[in-house]
């Protein structure tokens, strides 16, 4: 499975075709870094473990939320 979002990739596969693949990605496309078993991709941080892919959002919530004022009225 190949995930796309502007200029990144994401890619899952069965680990015995892996470097194949990247092989084949990098002969059609240059890229800037390519990461293995845990990465930031759009906005959300993924990580591999062998049973499980772990995906979360605490670095985009605690850099890019923040607290929003409402009127005293506006709350009801």
């Amino acid at each position: 499975m190949v995930l796309s979002e502007v200029a990144d990739l994401i890619i899952s596969a069965d680990p015995r075709s892996h470097e194949d693949l990247k092989d084949l990605f990098q002969k059609r496309f240059q890229f800037g870094k390519w990461q293995s078993g845990e990465a930031d991709y759009a906005g959300r941080h993924i990580r591999q473990s062998p049973d499980k892919i772990i995906v979360d959002q605490e670095k985009y919530i605690r850099e890019q939320l923040v607290p929003m004022h409402i009127e005293k009225g506006r709350k009801d």
